[in-house]
């Protein structure tokens, strides 16, 4: 009887109301830090770092509570020096705060490497020791010569530029080539639905030159231009068309797969 006397006691039952009480505050402390520590719901868009230098990146990313990691860096021609190129998360994707943005920097400086002699050989064989030195082929310029397609000088600029001479990886080597003493012509290959890569990889492999490319709206950045396809391209590819060794050849780049389909649906 007294421990049940106890129980219904006001000490007991004050002491009970005050343990209750002190656990659900306990509970709910827990749960507000948690939501604070969190940023719980507190999402934003990632900023658009494209074209940024790493100053202007860090004032972003404490203005909003981000980190930055740069991964990795590139050297593009037509890009500034020293400003971000690409980035993961893409700009517009909603993040929480303290979230790291991966980022791609344009480098200050491209690495050099040794020029190779591809002269007295075809250009198949000058694209291939190019690659492997991360070199590229530029123009091929045709001159009056009895050896078709045999490479008689490899320039930068008009210059002449002689083996084991430093040069900046990524280079386009220009390469002075025999036309055989004739008007040869070669066929137009069909460039819709190739990367911009594989569009110059099939134009130099058929004696041909790319002139310039031109991007659409669909464009906007970096890794868009890597992944973007050819839509359109001059001349026009037409079967058994043939065209002068050495043709300038541009083309134009999209995202938009209908673009594309129209144009591949018209070709055959």
């Amino acid at each position: 009887m007294s421990f049940l006397k106890f129980l219904i006691s006001k000490i007991f039952l004050k002491n009970l109301f005050l343990a209750i009480i002190s656990i659900f505050l306990v509970f709910w402390l827990t749960f507000l830090v948690l939501k604070i520590y969190t940023h719980h719901g507190q999402k934003f868009p990632v900023p658009d770092f494209n074209g940024k230098k790493a100053q202007e990146v860090n004032d972003i990313c404490e203005k909003n509570d981000l980190r930055f990691e740069i991964i990795d860096s590139i050297f593009l021609e037509n890009q500034p020096k020293g400003t971000i190129v690409d980035q993961n998360p893409k700009a517009g994707v909603m993040v929480k705060q303290n979230r790291t943005i991966f980022l791609t920097i344009n480098a200050f400086n491209q690495l050099k490497v040794k020029m190779p002699n591809v002269v007295g050989g075809s250009i198949r064989q000058a694209k291939t020791r190019f690659e492997a030195v991360g070199l590229k082929v530029g123009r091929l310029i045709y001159v009056q010569d009895f050896a078709r397609n045999n490479i008689l000088k490899q320039q930068i600029d008009g210059k002449d530029i002689k083996k084991n001479t430093l040069v900046e990886r990524g280079s386009y080597i220009n390469l002075v080539v025999g036309n055989g003493m004739s008007n040869s012509k070669t066929g137009m290959p069909n460039l819709i639905g190739l990367t911009y890569k594989e569009a110059r990889d099939e134009i130099t492999d058929a004696f041909l030159n790319f002139n310039k490319c031109y991007y659409d709206e669909t464009i906007l950045t970096f890794q868009d231009s890597v992944n973007a396809k050819v839509w359109k391209q001059y001349p026009q590819y037409i079967e058994d068309k043939t065209v002068r060794l050495g043709r300038n050849v541009n083309f134009w780049l999209t995202l938009d797969e209908n673009k594309i389909s129209v144009i591949e649906k018209a070709i055959r």
